[in-house]
């Protein structure tokens, strides 16, 4: 099968361009791997060698996040990520920039009309999911999925918390 992507070099930052499909951050040097499936380009976020749905862009946010969820033990209960050993609580600016968040937003009015409520309940965690496809910091998603697969989710939480902030910061205009 011919490949339906590329790999286009930034300043700081690789982007997967995917043909037709969602582009995808990248950071080289991070230990993610790149993977290929059906001629598109994923990342390879728990270097299980597969394709896993939470990262697989053609699958509605739904759908992945219940993904991630399953594999990695966690949930949002209103303003927290839970997690098998504790509570994530992200600062509260954090949280609130995230409510207003015009990509966030974006991304929900997308998909499927019955798939909203649950998805505005869980806007943190569709920001994680957009997070982790965005790839400009991959070496803090690497330690984040690396820390609740090992329950250790708390010891990263100042990390995660700058990761959302980055996030919010880039997406809103």
């Amino acid at each position: 099968m011919k490949s339906k992507w590329t790999l286009k070099h930034n300043k700081n930052h690789c982007t997967i361009v995917n043909e037709g499909g969602k582009n995808i951050g990248y950071q080289p040097n991070a230990g993610v791997q790149i993977m290929e499936a059906d001629g598109y380009g994923f990342k390879d976020l728990n270097g299980s060698g597969r394709l896993d749905a939470f990262e697989d862009w053609r699958l509605s946010m739904k759908v992945r996040i219940f993904d991630f969820c399953d594999r990695f033990n966690i949930h949002q209960s209103q303003d927290e990520i839970v997690y098998q050993n504790g509570r994530a609580a992200l600062p509260r600016e954090v949280v609130e920039g995230l409510k207003h968040n015009r990509y966030v937003d974006e991304t929900i009015q997308q998909e499927p009309a019955e798939d909203l409520a649950f998805l505005n309940e869980n806007r943190l965690l569709v920001a994680l999911i957009l997070i982790l496809d965005e790839g400009n910091q991959d070496y803090v998603i690497q330690l984040m999925i690396e820390s609740a697969q090992a329950g250790l989710l708390n010891s990263v939480i100042y990390t995660i918390a700058n990761a959302f902030h980055q996030f919010n910061l880039r997406s809103v205009s």
